[in-house]
């Protein structure tokens, strides 16, 4: 009868799994993830990202170590060792090589990756196997241990530390204290709180919480008084952490400020205008700035536009005749503009006499990739001038309000300015 439940465990997961990923293809393809809105949906959504938990329920349900051969021929015990080195620089490609926002990641890499780390688990846990016990020594045994603190812990760290809002450092200086404070966070969780549970304390405490002798009830009551303030403690500091980063869904009053109270404008009532610019909140924040400074532009920008909306737009108004002899593109705020985009939309407006393309300058993790892109791609067209947003505000922390992302008053003038710049500049330039 366990063989069959533990059948049924492996084929309702393995269902589930397949399910889950096909669900995330059907949503990645309705909706153009990653490439034209952001993956968020399919990434945080239980139901289109649950086969990772799956395949590892469907794992459990069969695989016994404990039932394995220990003593196998040396060719099975080579194979098995190939298998788990392939396995691991597998998933190190993965980590070095692809991120949040590839595309096939969201049409079954998901799924293709949680076969990866389900073979390496068992490769790793063969009783037979020298890849096992290599594991098994130091550092990899203390860091495994700890993985679950190590996992847990992470994030929240990672995302109270963020580089030119939360701290000044970057680069190897800010991961070194990430990871310091990672590992310190884990020991204090692994120590005093993880082993105490698996040791059983709870249930020892509650049955000397119920003792007769009085002694050892008060002796009990400040061990769980202190463990559990300590826990406190540390959940509230993370917590007063997190309210103070951008994590808070409510925007900051001087961000709010900075955006205005609309979320979208389209191309708005300027006859026969001379430029057209196109952006997200950046430039919907900056447009009272703007259309002072440049008479004649008119602005479609909306909130949270991701690269990917840039083409609907553009191809409708460039359809249509009405984008400007000059048109301002401003991109890559809320997700990676990768080379083939950018190249999308600088032929969309090719036959323009000028265009002017500004890079970013956000605290965000696609910035340099989205630069480096705009520097690649651009002079491919001779009809683009690069505003060079990033080198601009780089000293200039008075250009931006709490988020590090929208624009003061003086920002925007500052970005005005570089813009009218741009379009007296010689094509197939940096400003």
């Amino acid at each position: 009868m366990r063989i069959w439940r533990r059948r049924g465990v492996l084929v309702a997961s393995l269902m589930l799994a397949a399910l889950s990923t096909a669900w995330m293809l059907y949503l990645t393809l309705q909706h153009g993830y990653p490439e034209l809105a952001d993956p968020s949906r399919v990434y945080f959504g239980t139901d289109s990202h649950a086969m990772g938990l799956l395949m590892g329920a469907a794992l459990a349900s069969v695989w016994r170590p404990g039932m394995a051969r220990a003593v196998v021929n040396r060719t099975t015990r080579d194979g098995l060792t190939a298998i788990g080195l392939t396995t691991l620089a597998s998933l190190l490609a993965f980590y070095f090589y692809v991120g949040e926002y590839t595309p096939w990641l969201y049409r079954g890499g998901f799924l293709v990756l949680a076969i990866l780390v389900g073979l390496l688990i068992v490769i790793a846990s063969h009783p037979a196997t020298n890849f096992g016990r290599a594991l098994g020594t130091q550092p990899w045994r203390y860091i495994g241990q700890r993985s679950y603190g190590l996992y847990l812990w992470h994030w929240p760290i990672f995302a109270v530390t963020r580089p030119e809002v939360d701290t000044s450092l970057t680069g190897f200086w800010l991961l070194a204290l990430r990871l310091v404070l990672t590992f310190t966070v884990a020991e204090i969780s692994y120590r005093f709180l993880e082993m105490p549970i698996r040791r059983g304390v709870l249930g020892g405490a509650l049955r000397k919480l119920k003792s007769k002798d009085a002694h050892v009830r008060k002796h009990t009551r400040i061990q769980v008084i202190t463990s559990v303030a300590v826990t406190l403690l540390l959940l509230a500091g993370l917590g007063f952490a997190f309210a103070n980063t951008a994590i808070n869904t409510k925007p900051a009053a001087d961000v709010v400020a900075a955006i205005g109270k609309e979320k979208r404008v389209r191309l708005d009532g300027v006859i026969n205008p001379t430029i057209t610019g196109i952006g997200d909140s950046v430039m919907l924040g900056a447009r009272p700035v703007l259309r002072k400074e440049l008479p004649g532009i008119a602005i479609d920008a909306a909130v949270s536009r991701f690269p990917g909306g840039f083409l609907g737009p553009m191809r409708r108004y460039e359809s249509k005749g009405m984008l400007a002899p000059a048109v301002v593109i401003h991109a890559g705020t809320n997700g990676t503009l990768t080379e083939s985009m950018t190249r999308t939309l600088l032929n969309i407006v090719k036959k323009h006499p000028r265009v002017v393309l500004i890079n970013d300058n956000v605290p965000r993790s696609w910035r340099d990739s989205n630069n480096d892109s705009i520097a690649r791609v651009a002079p491919e067209f001779p009809n683009v001038v690069v505003v060079d947003w990033r080198k601009a505000s780089l000293h200039h922390p008075e250009y931006f309000v709490s988020d590090r992302v929208h624009l003061t008053q003086k920002g925007a003038r500052a970005y005005a300015a570089l813009i009218r710049q741009a379009l007296a500049a010689p094509l197939g330039t940096t400003n």
